[in-house]
């Protein structure tokens, strides 16, 4: 028996609509190792969906795996965005929370995901997290892959 998961955000968290195209989902101090159980269950299986949901805000992000080929696939109301991405795409999720988990810090402090619509428009997605290592200039980046 699969059951649907609902994970309610750390309250310095928040999901906010900030224009058509583009939502922000701030994790805030949610702990990265629920994170990793509650997309383990999902790449598993084990969970057909999760919906992320804090508690002062209206607007839910409820994701699933399906197969999708390329960008994710969006559907959106006014108080739910549907993300259903790709194995491979859950599983750069996975790698980045348990990274942070172990690390401590997150590699960087949002990943995008770049969605499409069932209308055929593009939706961005930002997830970021409260705990990061510092960023990096252009230089050092180029220097750290070789360029």
């Amino acid at each position: 028996m699969t059951m649907h998961r609902s994970l309610l955000i750390a309250a310095d968290g928040g999901i906010e609509r900030v224009d058509e195209t583009l939502y922000e989902l701030n994790l805030g101090s949610t702990a990265p190792e629920v994170m990793v159980a509650e997309l383990e269950l999902l790449v598993s299986g084990l969970a057909p969906s999760i919906t992320l949901r804090h508690r002062s805000h209206k607007l839910q992000i409820n994701v699933s795996c399906g197969d999708v080929a390329g960008r994710a696939m969006a559907e959106t109301t006014t108080e739910k965005l549907a993300l259903t991405l790709s194995k491979t795409e859950i599983g750069y999720w996975l790698a980045y929370f348990a990274r942070y988990y172990r690390d401590g810090v997150a590699e960087v402090d949002h990943i995008d995901v770049e969605a499409v619509s069932t209308k055929g428009v593009g939706v961005d997605v930002r997830l970021r997290v409260a705990r990061s290592a510092p960023a990096v200039s252009p230089e050092e980046a180029r220097r750290r892959l070789g360029g």
